[in-house]
């Protein structure tokens, strides 16, 4: 992101605004580390990164920080957020059919709220809430809370079907979480 796009996300969260969050988590990373040695399951992870660094900026996401084997990430559009969830896991659909042995597997959750900005990072029970629906998900499932679903499902844009409601650790009612349907996508394109 640029620095304009940068200063705009933090004005935004410091204004009282509303952005999306998403939280990737690469599955089974550390069983891929024991199975394969550190050296390659260090170069699996920088292809990792680099696919999903490359979507995020492609879709004005702000990389808040890494994780170790995922990411959170915050956008000013709900849309975007979503489109690059979309293409994050077509592009490792089609890098996984080029390398079948060792296919990079990420589960993704979304939500949408107001935060608290501070020294570089983001708080509050919006990230939190989009932590715990990401927990949820498996292995190229893309969940989204219910909150972000009322807001998208008039768009036209994007299909998302209910897995039921969820006990989500520290919320003390259960949340309806949301599955977008991404599989049927081509090329990456969204529309």
């Amino acid at each position: 992101l640029s620095p304009t796009e940068q200063r705009r996300i933090q004005q935004l969260t410091l204004d009282g605004g509303t952005v999306t969050i998403m939280f990737t988590d690469l599955v089974n990373s550390t069983a891929i580390t024991t199975s394969v040695g550190d050296a390659r399951a260090q170069q699996y992870l920088r292809v990792h990164n680099a696919i999903l660094r490359t979507e995020f900026a492609a879709h004005s996401g702000l990389e808040v920080k890494g994780q170790g084997d995922g990411f959170m990430v915050v956008f000013t559009s709900a849309r975007q957020a979503l489109r690059c969830a979309i293409a994050i896991q077509v592009r490792l659909r089609e890098y996984n059919a080029q390398q079948p042995e060792l296919p990079i597997v990420v589960r993704i959750g979304l939500n949408l709220g107001e935060v608290i900005s501070e020294d570089e990072d983001f708080f509050g029970t919006a990230v939190i809430l989009a932590a715990r629906v990401a927990a949820q998900a498996v292995g190229e499932q893309i969940l989204i809370s219910p909150l972000l679903h009322r807001i998208l499902e008039h768009s036209g844009e994007f299909v998302a079907t209910s897995i039921g409601p969820r006990a989500l650790k520290g919320f003390p009612e259960e949340q309806e979480l949301f599955a977008v349907e991404w599989q049927d996508t081509a090329g990456g394109s969204v529309s």
